[in-house]
């Protein structure tokens, strides 16, 4: 079950969701979803966005690896994620990333 927090007005919408491994089993961890409202669209499009990639063709290969059963070749195919770590902060001191 996922959880979201949201509000009409509001620029971002946040929403927790389990993460599933290769065989859709849930996993002990969650995903950070963001929703990005309309007044954040336009800067998020034009200054926020560095690059987009067409995964298309990993996704396939992926998806037909899983369905043959073969979870150790599409493990080994999968992007290695990074961890990031929370650092706190308030609105009057930006928002830094030491990963």
């Amino acid at each position: 079950m996922s959880t979201s927090v949201t509000d009409e007005r509001a620029d971002l919408r946040v929403q927790w969701d389990p993460e599933r491994s290769l065989r859709g089993g849930k996993l002990p961890h969650r995903s950070l979803q963001l929703g990005v409202g309309r007044a954040l669209a336009r800067e998020y499009a034009t200054t926020w966005v560095h690059r987009i990639e067409d995964v298309t063709p990993l996704v396939k290969k992926l998806d037909a690896l899983r369905r043959e059963g073969d979870f150790a070749r599409a493990a080994d195919l999968l992007p290695v994620e990074r961890v990031y770590r929370f650092i706190p902060w308030s609105n009057t001191e930006p928002m830094q990333n030491t990963a």
